[in-house]
């Protein structure tokens, strides 16, 4: 038989078990709903006209040099033309390198579109830390490096597996 100290130790064993586990599935569930209101307001901030604007603006953009980029769409070379989309990308890949969002959200949310972005920003982004600030654009070109990297191992994300089904 069990004397009444052994019993004791064991209850407040017990107690300590379960709290621990509480705290742990609290936390997990903290951080899903903290990645879950990050993801909606990067999801309201896609819902933006002005960032859809500038989007479909900087893509239908036709040059092909910088210096041609320069000449037709820079006014004042100092000022970023299409502000909103890119101060979004920023933000996102932020979010992702602090690891406060997974980087399947923005794949998911942006997916190929992505790329094709990053294919014809990535030479004035050269241009631009050249003339404006050695890290502009950092975070944007952190992103499509990761999200490719997802791309790799994830060529279709769970949504996409779960229509192909």
């Amino acid at each position: 038989m069990f004397d009444v100290q052994t019993i004791g130790v064991l209850v407040t064993a017990a107690s300590v078990t379960v709290a621990a586990a509480y705290y742990v599935i609290n936390i997990i569930n903290t951080n899903k709903a903290r990645q879950l209101q990050v993801t909606m307001q990067i999801h309201t901030q896609f819902n933006n006209p002005q960032f859809w604007e500038d989007f479909f603006s900087f893509m239908e953009e036709e040059w092909s040099t910088v210096d041609e980029y320069r000449d037709k769409y820079l006014k004042n070379p100092m000022r970023e033309p299409h502000i909103m989309m890119w101060a979004t990308f920023e933000s996102v890949g932020v979010l992702v390198a602090k690891k406060l969002i997974d980087v399947s959200v923005p794949y998911d949310l942006f997916g190929e579109m992505f790329f094709n972005f990053w294919d014809k920003a990535s030479r004035l982004v050269e241009y631009r830390r050249s003339t404006m600030a050695a890290d502009y654009g950092i975070w944007t070109e952190f992103l499509v490096k990761r999200m490719r990297m997802y791309h790799e191992r994830n060529p279709y994300t769970e949504t996409l597996k779960r229509l192909s089904q």
